[in-house]
């Protein structure tokens, strides 16, 4: 046995039998997209005739090592039904060629999108008065929004499950359904069995309103003495004291 020019194996009879005898296998790979239950496979298929056969005087035999991951017709097309290297065999009248040869049957990608956003109305605007160290304060808070987005899976069938890298940013429910909590980025996982995708989502709340100050409180020592003043003056003499406490608000 020896290789020819392009790597093959070569087999010879020898003189004695008064001929030559070889062949060696031509490789050409397909690919197509089949459905297997409720999903979609990519599969590579293969395609092995034999070249340069001479003094064959029986049908060529396939097979395959591993039917588990590619099985080979007799008339040498090779279907991938697993993932893995398989070695295919071809023999005839006592010669044998072997190939090797890249099983592949794999899921198709899930493709996971945000097929549509807005922004969702968290808080309605509301004004807030307070009084501090008989100062009166107001605060008006604008209507709070964040965003919101619908995710939409392809290639994924069947009960998927939905989670955040990040509930404190944004909460996503069982349709796919994102509403942001808070400013910043999240991560968004569906999944089912084995398969996952992720998509990653930026979100941004409006701010609060700030806070003014309006006057001396009523009912105040100020805002006695800033009433008489004005009574008889007809201006507000004592304008509200600065103050310096710094405020905090929880929503």
């Amino acid at each position: 046995m020896t290789r020819d020019e392009n790597g093959q194996r070569v087999f010879d009879c020898g003189a004695n039998m008064g001929l030559s005898t070889f062949f060696h296998i031509t490789i050409a790979a397909s690919s197509d997209v089949v459905a297997v239950g409720q999903y979609n496979y990519n599969r590579i298929s293969y395609q092995l005739t034999i070249s340069d056969a001479v003094g064959l005087d029986s049908p060529i035999v396939w097979s395959s090592s591993n039917p588990a991951l590619a099985t080979v017709d007799q008339d040498g097309t090779v279907t991938s039904i697993g993932i893995g290297q398989v070695t295919i065999t071809a023999v005839s009248s006592g010669f044998v060629s072997r190939t090797q040869l890249i099983a592949s049957f794999m899921p198709v990608s899930p493709n996971l999108t945000a097929v549509s956003s807005e922004r969702l109305l968290l808080t309605p605007a509301s004004t807030v008065t307070y009084d501090v160290n008989d100062i009166s304060y107001s605060r008006t808070d604008p209507d709070i929004f964040n965003d919101q987005y619908q995710l939409a899976v392809l290639e994924m069938p069947g009960t998927l499950s939905w989670t955040s890298s990040m509930p404190s940013v944004a909460t996503v429910n069982s349709s796919g359904l994102v509403t942001g909590i808070a400013s910043g980025t999240t991560t968004i996982t569906v999944t089912n069995g084995t398969i996952s995708e992720s998509i990653s989502l930026p979100f941004t709340r409006t701010p609060l309103g700030a806070t003014v100050t309006t006057g001396y409180a009523a009912g105040s020592m100020r805002k006695s003495i800033e009433d008489f003043f004005a009574a008889r003056l007809g201006v507000v003499t004592f304008p509200p004291a600065p103050h310096t406490f710094e405020e905090v608000v929880s929503e």
